[in-house]
């Protein structure tokens, strides 16, 4: 059974260029069928333009990329400098692999990515906003581990997004903190109730069908997530309360 496991990341930083990678140092634009035998990289000061009704197809990744500068060992599009994804309502960019699983979408520091008209199936992350900013609308995210991830220090903004069928929904690394918990939380090897909170960082997201969490927020060394499952078999221990807390790296077993 595989697990999906969530870390920190906390040293997460410019992307290196990885040996094997396609580069694109200079602007770029997509359209109709793109397959993907290996990573790419949109290097600093490089836009790439992905026009409407374009399919971006992920070949399966040959090796296992234990080389530090990849973020998955399936194949993904990392971005360094500038991504514009065009699509509409009527010709949407689709991004899926031809088997397997694909790497997804990531935003590191400094970077800038936005999407409209999208779907993205079948990903390890669909996007994982590790920094700079990314804006997403009009877009789906189905079928994959976890749909979005969002760093520290990360921007994200999301207007009408439909994440579904995915094992985890999505990951937020920044807004839940130490100070939205009782005082007393802790104490004497005692676990206080947790306080009802208003999460906004996944505004404009909506969630449907996700096996073991919808959401999941981080608290310094601490994941928590809210208890909101479908109807059907649970693949972890049941919660007590409102939300579950998990101490160190989250890990959640997955269907498979």
């Amino acid at each position: 059974m595989k697990k999906l496991f969530f870390a920190a990341l906390s040293l997460l930083f410019l992307l290196p260029p990885p040996a094997g990678a396609e580069l694109i140092t200079k602007d770029t634009r997509w359209s109709g069928v793109v397959n993907l035998a290996d990573d790419v990289l949109v290097c600093k000061g490089a836009t790439l333009t992905i026009a409407a009704g374009t399919k971006v197809l992920f070949e399966e990744a040959t090796s296992t990329k234990t080389d530090p500068s990849f973020w998955s060992p399936n194949t993904e599009i990392a971005v360094n400098g500038r991504l514009v994804v065009e699509g509409t309502k009527e010709e949407p960019v689709t991004f899926e692999p031809v088997t397997g699983v694909g790497g997804g979408i990531i935003a590191a520091t400094g970077s800038e990515v936005v999407i409209k008209g999208a779907r993205i199936a079948r990903s390890e992350e669909g996007l994982l906003a590790a920094g700079g900013s990314m804006a997403v609308s009009d877009t789906e995210i189905t079928g994959c581990d976890t749909g979005i991830v969002i760093n520290r220090g990360a921007e994200f903004k999301a207007e009408k997004v439909k994440v579904s069928s995915c094992k985890v929904g999505g990951a937020d690394m920044r807004n839940y903190n130490k100070n939205t918990l009782p005082p007393d939380y802790g104490k004497n090897g005692e676990k206080a109730e947790f306080p009802e909170f208003t999460y906004t960082g996944f505004d404009g997201v909506t969630f449907s069908g996700c096996a073991d969490a919808i959401a999941l927020y981080f608290n310094e060394q601490r994941f928590i997530y809210e208890e909101k499952r479908p109807a059907g078999p649970k693949t972890s221990d049941d919660p007590k309360g409102r939300v579950r807390e998990f101490l160190g790296d989250y890990t959640v077993d997955g269907r498979e």
